[in-house]
């Protein structure tokens, strides 16, 4: 990285200007004197990302009463400050230094450009001042970090604590299936590669296809032993389909969908997919040895779960004897089996997406990742 005769480094861009070249933190801030809402970013070295940098902390103001390039002899700063002005692309904490004339000091001002764009949003969709604003939130900070508290939900020694207080720091998961998200035999992986190979939230698609390959005819579905569910006893077969739904494992905790946590129904909510989405989800990242599994028909799935690892590949097998997993139904789900069920595993005791189905798979996959995202965020 080259270096300025000042000494500092050439590792600062700014996505709002047409040049996207690295330059110097002088000569970003000689670019940015009439464009002080602009979001810049810099190299961080130790991280190895772009990371966002107000232009405030690198010394720019506005000052206000003058014409642009005239100094101030009174100059004021805004109270508190700092002063917040919300643009277009986003919410903007600026330094603003006002004439010794200003007799009132505001603390934050939104252009005119954004007012007019709101309007005729509101017009054509009808959208909310707050929905707007949740949307300027995530144009300035996409990933809610920047006011996270770290350790605050976690005290320390926590995997220490004693079993009757361990569940507090256990694993929620949730298991499902929807079979509104399918997706129709159109293209092919070959024409309509997906972005996302497992980097996110579906499963890498090679190998989910090897393991159903291999394991479909070991594993074998038999009928519920509890009530008639049609997730189990039906097929749930759609001529011209090439997916009929997709499964899900969520952290429940959080309500967030898990990484590698998704992929696809071929008949049915066959035990084979849920096996797979589980273990393979929660394996990438175990350190919490305390799981609780919720799945509506978790009384017929869970009874040979430990019996079908004993067959599979060594990245999908837990070591039964090293953690305490509870297999429960929610609520809503338990009233439909039979007593026993209600028993054993009553949890007392122990947002619409777009249409998928014209999609290719690589567009289908892409497309819910993205909103499995979104969701998270």
């Amino acid at each position: 990285m080259s270096h300025c005769l000042s000494g500092s480094s050439a590792e600062y861009r700014c996505h709002d200007c047409d040049r996207m070249d690295l330059v110097y933190w002088e000569c970003l801030l000689a670019l940015h004197e009439q464009c002080g809402l602009h979001c810049p970013e810099v190299w961080d070295a130790s991280d190895h990302f772009f990371k966002c940098i107000s232009l405030m902390s690198l010394g720019h103001h506005f000052q206000l009463g003058h014409p642009l390039g005239e100094s101030c002899s009174s100059p004021v700063p805004a109270f508190g400050g700092s002063f917040t002005i919300v643009d277009l692309n986003g919410i903007h904490t600026v330094d603003i230094w006002f004439c010794n004339s200003t007799v009132k000091f505001p603390q934050t001002a939104i252009t005119f450009c954004l007012l007019q764009f709101f309007q005729i949003l509101s017009f054509k969709l009808k959208s909310t001042i707050f929905e707007f604003h949740k949307t300027l939130s995530r144009l300035t900070d996409n990933t809610g970090m920047e006011t996270l508290k770290i350790g605050i939900n976690l005290q320390a020694g926590w995997e220490n604590m004693p079993k009757v207080k361990q569940f507090l720091y256990g694993l929620f998961i949730s298991l499902d299936a929807n079979f509104h998200l399918k997706q129709k035999i159109v293209s092919s992986h070959a024409a309509d590669p997906g972005l996302s190979k497992g980097w996110a939230y579906f499963v890498k698609e090679d190998q989910f296809k090897d393991f159903l390959h291999k394991f479909r005819t070991l594993i074998i579905q038999e009928p519920s032993k509890c009530s008639n569910h049609n997730a189990v006893n039906r097929e749930h077969t759609m001529e011209g389909y090439a997916a009929s739904g997709v499964t899900s494992c969520d952290c429940t905790h959080h309500d967030m969908k898990r990484p590698n946590g998704i992929c696809d129904m071929q008949k049915g909510e066959w035990y084979l997919n849920m096996d797979f989405i589980f273990l393979l989800s929660i394996l990438l990242h175990l350190t919490i040895l305390y799981i609780t599994v919720s799945y509506d028909i978790a009384c017929q799935w869970s009874i040979k779960l430990w019996e079908h690892m004993k067959v599979y590949p060594d990245y999908l097998k837990l070591m039964q004897a090293l953690y305490v997993i509870h297999f429960l139904i929610p609520k809503f789900h338990l009233p439909t089996h039979i007593l026993l069920c209600q028993i054993i595993y009553s949890l007392n005791y122990n947002k619409d997406l777009m249409s998928t189905h014209e999609m290719g798979p690589g567009a289908h996959h892409d497309t819910l990742d993205a909103h499995f995202g979104d969701w998270n965020w």
